[in-house]
């Protein structure tokens, strides 16, 4: 199914602050995920491996900032050679190189490339923070980094941003993932998967992790002309369109923004023209498994079909 807010109407009525949520189980995923603009970070600090070696090896850097991950403030991250990053106190598994499916057995990471990489034969991990606050980054880059077995050459960053985001993005990485895993977990019920044994961590591809709702309506707009026209306020820019007679219900006195007006939409019927708003969004591509569609609704008549 794609464009969500397709199924809202079928009587006349207003829809207020449609929110979308992703969540990876029955409960809501922390974090939900956007592609962004590609930027490679240049930093320079080469990882130095304290446990372990350059083969399923670790090391312990500092961040440089405080920076907030599943609802716990850190100011250091592991940085591990199989390509992900581990949060709070060592772990078994921190130093596993058999990629599996989220949820694993290590809770707090981010997996920008979890796979059997080797940087002990070839290429370089580099870590390090840019900016100045409130807008500071740390970003640790494989750069053309092998894999224990395989062919090819692995490049890849992680960016952690101090308001909480966190960006993952991608050079040429070998296989493009087809044996790695991409993602983020809190623990066993909280995880939001990219891709696992897919060859989805393309050249040029850019990721950004935010914690919050995939996209969020208020419809505050006095009008709706076209594509995009409907604002999503949640920072994702996944803006909707208005499909049929869909039109904001301009409220008079007006409301103060932030407060969130409605929609109207006209009764739809099987067979009938779609009124409604169109997120664009695939379903099954950004909410996986489950998630949450929530709204507020009011009908001209009693909503019984």
């Amino acid at each position: 199914m794609t464009g969500i807010a397709r199924i809202l109407m079928r009587t006349l009525g207003c829809v207020v602050a449609l929110a979308l949520l992703a969540s990876t189980t029955a409960g809501a995923a922390t974090y939900s995920y956007r592609t962004t603009t590609y930027s490679w970070d240049t930093v320079s600090t080469v990882a130095s491996w304290t446990t372990g070696n350059s083969d399923d090896g670790w090391m312990v850097a500092n961040i440089g900032f405080t920076f907030p991950f599943g609802g716990v403030n850190y100011t250091q991250v592991r940085i591990t050679t199989n390509g992900f990053l581990h949060f709070g106190a060592d772990q078994t598994g921190t130093t596993g190189y058999t990629n599996t499916a989220l949820p694993t057995t290590v809770d707090r990471a981010i997996s920008a490339f979890w796979d059997d990489l080797y940087p002990g034969q070839g290429g370089t991990v580099t870590y390090g923070m840019i900016g100045t606050a409130p807008n500071r980054r740390f970003t640790v880059s494989f750069n053309a980094v092998r894999h224990y077995s395989a062919s090819g050459t692995y490049t890849f960053q992680t960016t952690l941003y101090e308001n909480g985001t966190f960006r993952l993005q991608y050079g040429a990485t070998g296989d493009s993932g087809l044996s790695a895993t991409v993602g983020v977990e809190i623990n066993d019920t909280d995880y939001t998967e990219y891709s696992f044994d897919s060859a989805a961590a393309t050249n040029g591809l850019a990721l950004l992790f935010s914690s919050g709702p995939l996209a969020e309506y208020s419809m505050e707009q006095t009008s709706w002309s076209g594509s995009g026209s409907v604002l999503d306020v949640s920072g994702n820019a996944f803006h909707a369109s208005p499909l049929g007679t869909a039109s904001p219900a301009i409220a008079s006195p007006a409301t103060p923004p932030g407060t969130c007006r409605a929609g109207v939409m006209a009764a739809n019927t099987n067979t009938g023209a779609i009124n409604a708003i169109d997120t664009g969004m695939d379903a099954s591509d950004r909410m996986r498994r489950s998630g949450t569609v929530s709204f507020w609704y009011r009908s001209t008549s009693a909503w019984n079909a």
